[in-house]
């Protein structure tokens, strides 16, 4: 998902207009894109917090050039709102990929076969991870792929 689309979704899934979306104010140039992107937007709205994280899109697409790597849901922390977090959360995604663990809870494709583990922190699955009053998708992929990237535009052939 680029830039526009990610804030067209959490416009509409959270019922408020774009303008209440700020981007990040002062970016610095994205290494990917050359360019002065911003790396995240956020909605912020009496303590909830909604703030989506960008990469530069490898391979570099111009009509596309930023992608969603992280999501980040926050609601003011108070053992209510936990439990809430828990209840709605188990609702939506199921049984937590490291049950019976609880803190934090893990949602993945891949969950490690020991019970309780959780989801692999690797570099190439996405997983979904709640802690107390914060949710947290990430996908490591966009990131790696960055880190790539940049290291390719440092190689050099030795001329001795």
């Amino acid at each position: 998902m680029d830039y526009s689309e990610a804030l067209t979704a959490a416009s509409n899934y959270l019922h408020v207009p774009k303008s209440q979306f700020a981007p990040e104010k002062y970016p610095n140039i994205n290494l990917v894109t050359g360019k002065k992107d911003p790396q995240w937007f956020v909605y912020d709205s009496n303590g909830t917090r909604l703030t989506v994280y960008f990469e530069g899109r490898v391979p570099l697409d111009k009509a596309r050039p930023l992608v969603v790597w992280l999501i980040r849901y926050e609601v003011p922390w108070s053992q209510d709102n936990a439990a809430g977090m828990v209840k709605s959360a188990m609702e939506k995604y199921g049984t937590a990929s490291n049950a019976p663990n609880t803190l934090p809870m893990q949602w993945c494709d891949n969950p490690n076969s020991n019970t309780g583990v959780g989801c692999p922190k690797d570099t190439s699955h996405a997983f979904l991870e709640l802690t107390q009053t914060s949710l947290v998708l990430t996908d490591p992929s966009w990131q790696q792929a960055r880190f790539k990237f940049v290291d390719a535009k440092k190689r050099v052939t030795p001329a001795f």
